[in-house]
């Protein structure tokens, strides 16, 4: 059997972040098709990541706002 696997890599996956009062807001680029998916974590040691949002791609920027209640919380962005 002869079985085959696509890698999709972003294009320049940089994250930038804004604050305005007590929202964060996280933005990055997107592309056509895949699905962006922003988990966090409120500890490195927790184990599984919580999703907060589900972005389709659309090869705009995509912006995700948070609320800066927590003293600190870990993020990313994971295609799919």
């Amino acid at each position: 059997m002869l079985f085959r696997s696509t890698l999709s890599l972003a294009v320049n996956p940089t994250v930038t972040n804004s604050f305005n009062g007590a929202t964060l807001g996280m933005t990055f680029p997107s592309e056509v098709g895949p699905t962006y998916v922003v988990e966090y974590k409120n500890a490195l040691t927790n184990g599984a990541w919580i999703p907060l949002s589900t972005n389709a791609g659309n090869g705009s920027a995509v912006t995700v706002s948070v609320s800066t209640t927590n003293d600190q919380r870990y993020f990313r962005v994971r295609m799919q």
